[in-house]
């Protein structure tokens, strides 16, 4: 596609980890390699871009998903991010410095709603049910945990523990630990997702941005 026929805008959904990812050095990137392109951002959750994808609010979304069955969306991993394991101090799993998936099994873990992610849900239930491991999960309806400060209130609080993006555990939070999960190493894969009508150039090209 040559400069004359590239769109004046770009419309992208993200969600709140994508910022710990290369996503946001290659949006720049992208955006001083093209400067006539305004590149419109939208934050929201898995289904909510999936939602956009779908009806052409956005071209393009970068979120959490194991895979995507969207009509007239196509998406590719692009960054395998390590989970942590985060507990409230005093827990009697925080002595270890590891702890084994297999000890999660019966333990207190906090989840969203199925029905607010469905996607990521669906990934994280699918390795535990895998592995044989049935934590106690513990789900709060009324509760969107979907930013750092409301996660670690709740962990803080003794609700139960709570899977999370490895890069947010040096953000740290009073009254909480942090411990890596190891037999097996537990990752969340993010995906970047566009709709079928955006150019091959202009999808590759960020890829590739993404990737470098």
């Amino acid at each position: 596609m040559s400069a004359a026929t590239r769109p004046s805008a770009l419309r992208v959904g993200y969600s709140d980890y994508v910022g710990y990812t290369p996503v946001p050095q290659a949006i720049r990137a992208y955006q001083q390699a093209h400067p006539k392109i305004t590149i419109e951002h939208t934050e929201g959750t898995t289904q909510e871009q999936l939602d956009g994808l779908s009806s052409g609010t956005l071209e393009m979304g970068f979120f959490v998903a194991g895979r995507v069955d969207v009509p007239g969306v196509r998406s590719s991993v692009f960054w395998q991010e390590p989970l942590v394991l985060v507990l409230p101090e005093g827990h009697p799993l925080a002595a270890q410095a590891e702890i084994s998936f297999h000890a999660l099994h019966g333990q207190s873990l906090l989840c969203n709603p199925k029905e607010s992610n469905p996607q990521t849900y669906a990934y994280l239930h699918d390795l535990f049910r895998t592995a044989a491991v049935e934590p106690q999960w513990v789900v709060k309806p009324t509760t969107r945990m979907h930013s750092y400060g409301g996660i670690m209130r709740l962990v803080a609080e003794g609700l139960g523990g709570f899977l999370i993006v490895k890069a947010l555990s040096a953000a740290g939070y009073p009254g909480v630990i942090f411990r890596t999960v190891v037999d097996p190493e537990l990752r969340l894969p993010f995906r970047m997702a566009w709709r079928l009508a955006v150019a091959q150039d202009i999808r590759d090209e960020l890829l590739g941005m993404i990737r470098r």
